[in-house]
């Protein structure tokens, strides 16, 4: 698949990622007041919030150890969509609009309709977190420094898939075993280790490095392909 084709696939999901979530998010306040929910607003409001302390956290968890952050993000979007879905076919079967006003009928439970709110907001929150994830999966470095400033308590952070940079450490470690001498990846890591540099630090670092070179050397197969086409 071209590049140009998966920067569109990622543009149009992060798109939908925040126009399902304003679609209904701007209407929600309205929609209550008038159906006589209208003390209950910030219940549903804070209902995001409190579920943002704890659930991205938790579905965090499950995606970097037991199942691939692709899957999880799927299996939270469906979980969020059908739990919507229902709390919309609820309402719409519950409240009926009267002359401008909506009129909550005599069998509308709130618990219900709450309950499959939140469900739905509870499963939503973590995807965005998930969306960034599965877009930018990798390893990115620290800031360059600039002159002859050096900046400290600077470390590289865990972005992306957690078997990527599994992969990516088995990788070093078969540089590390092979040690070969004109690799200009195994070159930089042997620097690095001649600095004094902790293992992990040199192993990312030269993980890093691969990533770069890996993708230009991609890159650029793809554009003499394109070129020749």
């Amino acid at each position: 698949m071209s590049n140009k084709h998966i920067s569109l696939r990622l543009i149009i999901m992060n798109f939908l990622q925040y126009a399902i979530w304003g679609a209904y998010l701007t209407s929600m306040g309205s929609f209550l007041g008038k159906a006589g929910l209208g003390p209950q607003i910030w219940l549903f409001f804070a209902t995001q919030g409190f579920v943002s302390i704890f659930m991205p956290a938790l579905v965090g968890i499950v995606a970097d150890r037991w199942i691939p952050a692709q899957k999880t993000l799927s299996l939270c979007q469906l979980i969020a969509g059908v739990s919507m879905l229902g709390t919309g076919l609820y309402a719409m079967g519950n409240v009926n609009l009267t002359e401008g006003a909506y009129l909550v009928g005599p069998d509308f439970n709130f618990s219900i309709f709450y309950i499959l709110y939140t469900i739905s907001v509870a499963f939503y929150m973590p995807t965005i977190a998930l969306t960034n994830s599965v877009a930018y999966a990798g390893l990115d470095a620290p800031p360059n420094d600039s002159g002859d400033v050096t900046g400290k308590h600077k470390s590289m952070s865990k972005i992306g898939a957690s078997s990527l940079r599994r992969t990516l450490f088995l990788v070093m470690s078969v540089y590390l075993q092979t040690a070969p001498l004109d690799e200009p990846v195994y070159q930089f890591m042997d620097r690095k280790r001649a600095e004094g540099k902790p293992y992990r630090v040199y192993m990312m670092a030269s993980a890093n490095k691969f990533l770069r070179i890996y993708y230009a050397t991609v890159k650029a197969y793809l554009e003499s392909l394109e070129h020749t086409a």
